[in-house]
């Protein structure tokens, strides 16, 4: 499996371009599972549309898809179907909740090598081994219930998204307090890997 993660999704098109030579394949043959579930909560999903409108126009096959209130083997064959999962952002304890509550979890675990997932913020944070990082900037934000903030774990650091330099002294405290290494990116940087190999974009 490979990873694109990011904090933005595709808005620079250094990451863009990262995105489509880890695919592997010309966009107009590649099919992306666009999992939207993350967006929910929120009240005004501008960035998914206009995500979702940067990939068509970029020639990817698109198909929106909430995993909520899905079966396991229902998503599988969904992502079966697909070259990339591309997981948006939104509320990360909402997101977490219906991974677990889905099996989406361990879908993704088991991933084939030739597929692309692509994270951006709340679909970054659920593949580290914690979703903490998402009260750091928000102490007063909906948990959903969750009090397990354990993640997925495909990776063995942690991400702090929406980096601005505003956000230096919180991001150097709560990196010192925190079990795990700790990367910022802003709006327009990803981390790319591919067969264990760990690139930074436009840093």
């Amino acid at each position: 499996m490979k990873l694109l993660l990011t904090s933005q999704g595709t808005t620079n098109d250094k990451v863009m371009n990262e995105l489509i030579k880890l695919c592997g394949k010309n966009p107009h043959q590649t099919k992306i599972l666009f999992i939207t579930t993350a967006s929910k909560p929120i009240e005004n999903p501008d960035y998914m549309y206009e995500e979702s409108k940067r990939l068509n126009e970029t020639g990817f096959d698109v198909k929106e898809y909430d995993i909520e209130g899905k079966l396991a083997n229902e998503i599988k064959k969904e992502i079966d179907k697909n070259d990339i999962v591309f997981v948006i952002g939104g509320e990360p304890f909402y997101l977490l909740k219906v991974v677990r509550e889905t099996g989406f979890d361990k879908i993704i675990k088991n991933l084939s090598n030739d597929k692309l997932y692509v994270g951006a913020s709340a679909g970054t944070y659920i593949v580290c081994p914690s979703v903490e990082m998402g009260l750091w900037k928000k102490t007063n934000r909906n948990t959903y219930g969750l009090t397990d903030f354990t993640g997925v774990g495909l990776v063995d650091f942690m991400v702090m998204a929406h980096y601005e330099e505003k956000y230096k002294e919180l991001f150097r405290e709560k990196s010192k307090s925190s079990n795990y290494k700790v990367y910022t990116l802003t709006d327009e940087q990803a981390i790319s890997i591919n067969n264990g190999e760990m690139k930074f974009i436009n840093f």
